[in-house]
């Protein structure tokens, strides 16, 4: 990574800094899988270079291409990207749909959130049912397009399987490229017979299997996680100010942890000390920010949702009920409960 050059600070597009991140979660889990029971020493493991965060999501698969000599990265880096999910929100979005279908159609309907490179979509038949993609308008050469794709394909079906507590496979995967040499892979991991050369890119699903439940599925979580990913769909296409950027890393409902400006800011890829310069130019504090959130989402759960207390005290990062009792109290003059009862109609 200590290869990038360095570019000017701008703030960029936000929708187009998630792209970003996340190509680099992606990569950053396959190289910690290429790693595994192999102990490394924290200096060769250095923080993400902010430089890395300018570039576009498929330069950053391109590096990652040049660097490696896997010719299944795509494959593998799904594969080990499921490992390091957990707490991710499209994995948590998914994880409490109802069923494999709408886990699909979820995933579909959110996807830009994460990636601008393929834009997937669920395809109902009468028999079977596929995620299709089309080739993206993007300067991205063959290669990074194909890893890219078969990274979402071998992602979606190793995660499938976690979710479901069961084997959970394709009928069968369509690539638009030729044929590598070796197809064994493809057929290990996607787990169906891979045919190359189609004349569609899609993942195909018996309708059978779109009804395969998904064990722990919260009906009432789904509902407010939805909420946020279509407010988060629509502020992302709008430039962020920092202030509003730092909101939505920390009100990410179920995921929401106690997390202090030092790791925010490595999320941006900057220092602490630049991101609280950033937050002063705005007029703000980050932990003023952190505690209107909180704030503001503890009172849409207790008004609107008829969640646990004790749960919701979990969701906003708090591992006691006692702490978030006394937090709440000291914004509004009135426990949890007394402000639930005072809201109830």
């Amino acid at each position: 990574m200590a290869i990038m050059d360095k570019v000017s600070d701008q703030r960029g597009h936000a929708l187009k800094e998630n792209h970003s991140k996340f190509a680099i979660q992606i990569i950053g889990a396959y190289h910690k899988w290429q790693r595994r029971g192999i102990s490394e020493p924290e200096a060769t493991n250095p923080p993400i270079e902010a430089a890395l965060l300018e570039k576009e999501a498929h330069e950053i698969w391109e590096l990652a291409l040049n660097l490696s000599d896997d010719e299944h990265l795509g494959l593998n880096a799904g594969k080990a990207l499921v490992q390091h999910l957990n707490g991710h929100f499209l994995t948590t979005l998914t994880a409490n749909s109802k069923t494999v279908g709408e886990a699909l159609e979820h995933f579909c309907q959110y996807h830009e959130l994460y990636s601008d490179v393929y834009h997937p979509k669920l395809v109902r038949r009468p028999n079977t049912a596929a995620i299709t993609v089309t080739d993206p308008a993007i300067g991205a050469d063959e290669a990074v397009r194909r890893h890219m794709c078969e990274c979402m394909f071998s992602a979606i079906v190793t995660i499938l399987d976690v979710l479901c507590k069961q084997p959970v496979s394709p009928s069968a995967v369509h690539f638009s490229w030729p044929s590598p040499f070796y197809t064994a892979a493809h057929e290990s991991v996607l787990k169906a017979p891979v045919h190359f050369d189609s004349s569609i890119t899609a993942l195909e699903f018996a309708n059978a299997t779109l009804d395969t439940p998904i064990p722990y599925a919260d009906e009432l979580l789904l509902s407010t996680l939805l909420q946020y990913a279509d407010t988060q769909l629509d502020a992302l296409q709008e430039p962020d100010s920092w202030k509003k950027k730092i909101r939505s890393i920390v009100s990410h409902p179920g995921l929401s942890l106690n997390m202090d400006i030092n790791t925010v800011a490595r999320n941006f890829g900057i220092s602490s000390r630049t991101l609280q310069q950033r937050l002063k130019s705005e007029g703000v504090r980050f932990q003023e920010i952190v505690r209107e959130v909180k704030k503001e989402m503890a009172k849409g759960y207790l008004t609107s949702t008829t969640i646990p207390i004790s749960e919701i005290a979990l969701l906003l990062g708090y591992s006691e009920q006692s702490a978030f009792n006394h937090a709440f109290k000291t914004w509004t003059g009135l426990t949890p409960r007394q402000y639930r009862k005072s809201s109830s109609p």
